[in-house]
């Protein structure tokens, strides 16, 4: 973004100052419309989860502030982290899994949700289908971190679809076969500084890219990139805190 040392000073105090902003697109698991719907086999996610995710039903938006600890420096610090997330809009996927027993231990057999299919190794041949509840956030950092939108979002259990350092290994497994799930569904897409040099304040935008849009397209009640576009479109720009802590510099 710069060809000199000087210019290169400037432009990283200019992403660190309070003007800046660094918004970032996310598809999770679990919705904020429902603090209990996790996509767990279990109908109920453990009570502290449910108890987060009831606060933040407020205009479906809420603030991190988790510190998060530096595990690969030397001395491991825990350093101060802020996230602002705002839910854009959720919907519901449909997957499938082999009934094993560790499912069995949580959904009884009776369950309607639980289907006899010819071929399949899960207990006595059969499969749990069932709708797991997925949303796409926007998150805004005011600090950064090693993977903090990441480690936020695990934190009440709304892990990115795709993830597979914090993520769920089995529903992303499923969401690759059955809905061609191609990564990580994490996306940086609005930027806001002041030029360096002649101090305009610049908005730049990154579009939903392809792969993000097309994985929403195989899912039955997804946003249609147009309705994506429309909700993105109508929100502030850029999203604020929702509690009365000022922003921090992005580099704090």
């Amino acid at each position: 973004m710069s060809f000199d040392g000087a210019t290169a000073a400037k432009l990283q105090d200019a992403l660190a100052s309070h003007e800046a902003s660094k918004e970032y697109l996310c598809v999770v698991r679990g919705s904020t419309a429902d603090p209990d719907a996790a996509g767990y086999p279990r109908d109920n996610p453990p009570e502290d989860i449910a108890s987060m995710r009831r606060e933040m039903r407020l205009d479906n938006a809420w603030d991190c502030h988790r510190p998060l600890t530096d595990k690969d420096s030397p001395d491991k610090k825990t350093r101060e982290a802020h996230t602002t997330f705002r839910c854009v809009t959720s919907f519901t996927v449909c997957v499938e899994e082999e009934y094993k027993p560790h499912l069995a231990n949580a959904v009884d057999a009776a369950d309607p949700r639980v289907t006899l299919v010819e071929g399949c190794e899960g207990v006595g041949g059969q499969v749990l289908r069932r709708d797991i509840a997925a949303s796409v956030l926007v998150a805004r950092l005011y600090t950064g971190r090693r993977h903090q939108i990441r480690r936020h979002l695990q934190h009440v259990a709304m892990n990115l679809l795709g993830d597979t350092s914090y993520g769920k290994g089995r529903i992303n497994s499923a969401l690759r076969i059955q809905h061609g799930l191609p990564r990580m569904l994490l996306h940086a897409w609005r930027l806001t500084f002041r030029h360096p040099i002649t101090g305009q304040l610049l908005h730049l935008q990154d579009p939903v890219p392809l792969d993000m849009d097309d994985f929403l397209a195989k899912v039955e009640n997804a946003p249609s990139a147009n309705e994506l576009q429309r909700l993105l479109a109508a929100l502030p720009n850029p999203i604020q805190p929702v509690g009365n802590m000022p922003p921090r510099s992005q580099n704090t």
